[in-house]
């Protein structure tokens, strides 16, 4: 009796005897759906598991194959024909036990989806009216059903767009289009939301996923959906605009920022912006590593803060000099305090900053710590200084004695050492003498000060 009400089905039937490890029926239109004949079940019992395509058999395997007694288990999957073709099947397991033998009968009714689909929903209610907005959209756009994820159709752009045609489409689920490392995070997503249970109604702003090409190119995807009826599933219309250039640019600009940023803090001179209050915008890490200072310290800030009182007017002078003045470079010398106190001569060059109306927007100065360059500056002068004062030392006042020492030896009697004026001759060279020694220490004095060494 069974056997023929299940050959009366349309659909179809494999009922498995679980106690004798073989099948007891298989519908003679099997072959239909599977390309399989029914012998080839009967020979070997493990072929339906493995017709079972690869990307759904976890989530077969994932459920219990014994449903509990007058209870049932609804999947849906899909399985690769003998001809290599991937159709989608609906498949209600339940367990009972024959009344005649007593064995355990797995059934198993199976339907093929989208033939079902195709001889109830010839037209596609669910988007009539909108059928232009849907296959022309520039945007790749597809209806998927909430429950099993399975793509039900999709437009001219979808398939331009990611490379599979119309029919692999429809052998796919959403998400078979995520890279297999955002799985995870697309299935949270699923759930959060509450999607596949059909609580989740109306309009959607997912945000940017990535989703991946027949060819395996990456894309950068922005997901908007909404609630939609399409062949009596509950499904959503998705829209995903594809902003992959977008993105690029965008991480090429944040790489150039991150450069520039890079460039700038690796400079050993100082950068400072300043807006036409007068208050800091930017400082680089070489400005707030040499003052001490944090950003925060600064930046809104009005720039008199690093600038010592008697210095202030100066330091406006330039700023002011430099907006109205925005095509020359307005150079500036002033000392800077520290946060420690200490004093720094710092040189700027400053130049305006405009916007692209050619108005001006702030100041820009580029600057640098001259205060050892002053004090080696200040140090040669103080040496010059020294060496002026040896040479007219050497010049006058050591030139005269010498002069006085030559003339009194040119008039000593050599020939009459004991000449009586040789006496006096000699007492007047001792007296050159000492007014030699005199310069010289003067001169040693001036070379070896306190102040410095030459």
């Amino acid at each position: 009796m069974l056997n023929r009400i299940l050959t009366a089905l349309d659909d179809h039937a494999l009922a498995f005897n679980q106690d004798e490890g073989k099948y007891s029926f298989i519908s003679a239109n099997v072959h239909e759906l599977t390309g399989y004949d029914s012998a080839a079940f009967d020979d070997d019992i493990d072929l339906w598991r493995r017709i079972i395509d690869a990307r759904d058999i976890e989530q077969v395997a994932a459920i219990n194959d014994i449903p509990a007694p007058d209870q049932h288990i609804n999947l849906t999957y899909r399985i690769t024909t003998a001809e290599g073709k991937t159709k989608w099947v609906n498949e209600k397991r339940s367990l009972f036990t024959d009344e005649h033998t007593g064995n355990t009968i797995l059934l198993s009714i199976v339907k093929d989806v989208q033939r079902e689909d195709d001889a109830k929903y010839n037209r596609e209610e669910s988007i009539t009216g909108y059928s232009i907005l849907f296959d022309h959209n520039p945007s790749p756009m597809w209806i998927y059903d909430v429950t099993t994820l399975r793509i039900l159709k999709i437009n001219n752009a979808a398939a331009k767009t990611y490379g599979y045609t119309e029919e692999e489409f429809l052998t796919m689920t959403i998400r078979d289009i995520r890279p297999r490392a955002d799985h995870e995070t697309f299935n949270n997503f699923i759930n959060k939301l509450g999607i596949s249970e059909a609580k989740f109604q109306g309009f959607s702003s997912s945000g940017v996923w990535k989703h991946v090409t027949k060819s395996g190119e990456i894309l950068y995807v922005e997901i908007n959906g909404d609630s939609i009826k399409h062949k009596n599933y509950d499904c959503r219309i998705i829209v995903a605009t594809n902003i992959t250039e977008r993105m690029h640019y965008q991480e090429q600009m944040k790489l150039r920022e991150q450069f520039l940023s890079s460039l700038i803090d690796s400079q050993t001179n100082f950068l400072i912006r300043i807006d036409m209050k007068g208050q800091y915008t930017f400082v680089n890490k070489q400005f707030t590593k040499t003052f001490g200072y944090e950003d925060s310290d600064l930046i809104g800030k009005h720039f008199s803060i690093t600038t010592i009182p008697e210095e202030t007017r100066l330091c406006e002078e330039a700023f002011y000099h430099c907006i109205t003045n925005k095509d020359k470079i307005t150079k500036l010398l002033h000392k800077k305090p520290d946060k420690w106190g200490n004093l720094h001569d710092t040189e700027w060059e400053l130049i305006a900053i405009t916007d692209e109306k050619g108005n001006v927007t702030g100041v820009q100065g580029i600057g640098q710590d001259v205060t050892e360059r002053i004090k080696a500056s200040k140090a040669i002068l103080d040496q010059n200084e020294r060496l002026q004062n040896i040479a007219s030392l050497s010049s006058h006042e050591l030139r005269r004695p010498v002069a006085n020492m030559l003339g009194l030896i040119n008039i000593i009697d050599r020939d009459n050492f004991y000449n009586p004026e040789n006496k006096e001759i000699i007492e007047q060279l001792l007296f050159v003498g000492n007014e030699i020694d005199t310069v010289i220490h003067q001169i040693v004095e001036t070379t070896f000060s306190d102040k410095g060494r030459i």
